[in-house]
């Protein structure tokens, strides 16, 4: 890559993140065209972002399970529902409310 010719990138940040981030950036010696610099480097020898961007499997399964309507549970109320994930009873019930696959105890 030519070192020589220089490119232009502009973006809109939040003003006060972009105060913050280059004050930071000011104690570590550096210019934001600096650390721009270095992020798009860091880019080209990562093949991509140097961080994950990208939402854990876990939760894009239990996003697609619902949207598809798979194992969920009808409750009788809001609060009943909010009352048995914290003490794990229904009130006024003997069973007890557990994931699917789970065992009742």
């Amino acid at each position: 890559m030519n070192g020589h010719k220089k490119g232009t990138v502009a973006s809109r940040i939040n003003l006060e993140k972009k105060n913050v981030a280059e004050r930071i950036l000011a104690e570590l010696g550096l210019t934001p065209s600096s650390a721009i610099d270095m992020f798009y480097s860091s880019i080209i020898i990562n093949r991509g972002l140097p961080f994950d961007v990208r939402l854990p499997q876990k939760t894009m399964e239990s996003i697609m399970n619902t949207e598809m309507g798979i194992d969920l549970e009808q409750v009788e109320s809001v609060s009943s529902f909010f009352g048995e994930i914290a003490i794990g009873e229904s009130k006024g019930s003997s069973t007890k409310t557990v994931p699917k696959g789970r065992k009742k105890t």
